[in-house]
């Protein structure tokens, strides 16, 4: 029979995350499944509370010893540490940002569900896609019951 998770294992299983053990890592070190682990973290907010707050403490004690790093004048530290903290001035001028006219989302035509069909399953092209955009708002418009004035 397996065993009940006790306020001893939560104990356990935060004092892991402060120590900066990944989640799923330290549920099977304390003996439990992650899927048990996200049962209590849904059921349990003191439990949850917890754990984000070590998760906090241990990302804190990282950020202290990247400053500690960038002030002894470690140059990569001092670039992610300056990048984090003003990504507008000093973040990493390689991110570029893809948009379609006026800037707003690209826009992809096709004279058929069959032709959207087949861009996004070509591999070439479903990988561009990919590459620019996370969303691709469709609007179906059915052109041979659409009365165009050719006047």
């Amino acid at each position: 029979m397996a065993a009940a998770f006790s306020e001893q294992h939560k104990r356990r299983y935060v004092n892991l995350i402060e120590r900066g053990r990944m989640p799923r890592n330290a549920a099977e070190d304390i003996g439990f499944t992650w899927s048990t682990i996200q049962s209590h973290l849904r059921s349990d907010p003191e439990f949850r509370q917890a754990c984000e707050e070590a998760s906090q403490r241990v990302d804190e004690h990282v950020e202290e010893t990247l400053l500690d790093m960038a002030l002894e004048g470690n140059l990569g530290a001092i670039s992610k540490w300056l990048g984090a903290r003003n990504p507008q001035k000093y973040g990493d001028v390689r991110q570029v940002q893809v948009t379609g006219a006026g800037g707003g989302p690209i826009q992809i035509a096709t004279d058929s569900t069959d032709g959207l069909r087949q861009m996004l399953t070509s591999p070439d092209s479903r990988t561009q896609m990919l590459q620019l955009v996370r969303e691709i708002p469709a609007v179906v418009i059915d052109v041979e019951s659409t009365e165009v004035d050719r006047g």
